[in-house]
């Protein structure tokens, strides 16, 4: 009852770095990749490919820091989302599953903050 399906064009931005996050998506169908900045001039780095049953999102509404990697669609991609409020509700008890990976995400960063990636 919460999900809402989404469908993005070829390149279409889902989310993009350092923006508020307020919906968490899974991947029905489709590609995105996903990019940060590299700190020494900006240029995007990819940092990983994600397919169907693969889900973003979850940094921004589990830490309520901003986005941590720009998301864009690798030709159609449909997902499903919800909202920060049902978030917390209907995925809640999932939380410490989902912390898990939060350690990778920081180990990605590292790798870009020392320009090894």
């Amino acid at each position: 009852d919460v999900l809402e399906e989404q469908s993005f064009e070829d390149g279409a931005i889902i989310c993009k770095e350092g923006d508020d996050g307020d919906r968490f998506f899974l991947i029905k169908d489709g590609h995105a990749v996903c990019s940060k900045e590299n700190p020494t001039d900006g240029t995007p780095v990819e940092a990983t490919r994600l397919g169907k049953g693969d889900y973003f999102g979850e940094v921004a509404l589990l830490t309520k820091e901003k986005r941590q990697a720009t998301v864009k669609a690798s030709g159609v991609l449909k997902c499903l989302s919800v909202d920060r409020m049902a978030f917390g509700r209907c995925i809640g008890p999932l939380e410490s599953v989902l912390r898990r990976n939060l350690d990778q995400y920081s180990s990605l960063q590292e790798l870009l903050d020392k320009g090894i990636v």
